[in-house]
Parts: C-alpha cells; sequence; structure tokens
C-alpha cells in the first residue's frame, strides 16, 4: 500500500476508534455549495462528514472487526463520524435528506453495533434530549399538578359554601 493511503487508512481507523458512532450516507447531484450547508450543520450538532474512497473504508472497517456488506456501498459515499450526541447528527442527517434528495443514509454503527437503514432512520425520529426531559418532567408534574387542582377546588367549595351561609 502506498504512503498516502496508509496515511489514509490510519487516519480513519483512528477515527472509527475515537467515535461513539458513525453513519454511512451515499450522496449524488450535491453541489459544492450544498455540501459546505451540509456539513456545517453537521458541525453544529458535533457531527463531522468525511468523503471517503469506499475500499479504504472497508479496508479500516475490517481492521477495526466491523464487517460492512460491500453490496450495501453503491455509488459515492460520505461518512458522518460523531464522538458525543450520534442522534442529533442522525436528526440532522435524515432532515437533509428528507429536504434535499442528495444524500441517503445507509446504515450507521451506534456504540459497537451495526444498525441498518431503516434502525438509523428511526433512531432520527426520536425526541432530542432537551425535549425528552421536558417529556419527563411535565410526566412527573402532572400528577403533582392534578392532586393541587383537587385541593384547590374543595377548598373553595368549603369558603364558597361559608360565604352563602353567612349570606342566610
Amino acid at each position: 500500500m502506498r504512503k498516502e493511503k496508509q496515511y489514509l487508512l490510519d487516519d480513519i481507523k483512528s477515527r472509527i476508534e475515537n467515535s461513539k458512532a458513525f453513519i454511512v450516507t451515499h450522496y449524488k447531484n450535491m453541489s459544492a455549495n450544498a455540501m459546505v450547508d451540509f456539513r456545517s450543520g453537521l458541525s453544529k450538532v458535533g457531527g463531522d462528514y468525511e468523503v471517503i474512497a469506499k475500499r479504504v473504508f472497508l479496508k479500516a472497517t475490517e481492521n477495526q472487526g466491523i464487517e460492512l456488506s460491500k453490496d450495501l456501498l453503491e455509488g459515492h459515499i460520505g461518512i458522518a463520524f460523531s464522538e458525543d450526541d450520534y442522534v442529533s447528527v442522525a436528526k440532522e442527517i435524515h432532515k437533509y435528506s428528507k429536504e434535499n434528495k442528495t444524500v441517503e443514509i445507509l446504515t450507521g454503527y451506534i456504540e459497537g453495533q451495526l444498525y441498518d437503514q431503516q434502525s438509523v432512520i428511526k433512531l432520527s425520529e426520536l425526541p432530542s434530549l432537551d425535549e425528552m426531559r421536558a417529556q419527563f418532567a411535565g410526566l412527573l408534574e402532572a400528577p403533582m399538578s392534578q392532586t393541587l387542582g383537587v385541593f384547590d377546588a374543595l377548598l373553595t367549595s368549603v369558603i364558597y359554601c361559608l360565604e352563602n351561609k353567612a349570606k342566610l
């Protein structure tokens, strides 16, 4: 293997090791400006997008013990790496693919497990961490709020009864 390709292979292997997840995408008919917009959207949520030669990528994943099907990777591929919040990265890719139809999710490798296209799309449709926290807080708050409303109604009805009795 040439020195340049070995350097690229080592770089990809280190990126795979240092990432919690990566999502393999297929892109087509994407202009340079669209690619810049896509990459900047991913970088805002903590992702990084690289266009990688298939053979080098397959060799890097094979060296890491990840078995990807060659048939799955057709056309031009790009890899979105995520070191922290892979759900947000998946959401951004899915949102961009629905809007522009130039990017398609092929597969994902998330925290040591390989996922198919449908699983990654389902992951991207989950609520964000902040939304889930808000839903959980609302779930905890609702019974207390309802109980408080019942007590308030009882006390208010007693006061109205006493007030009506005093008028007579």
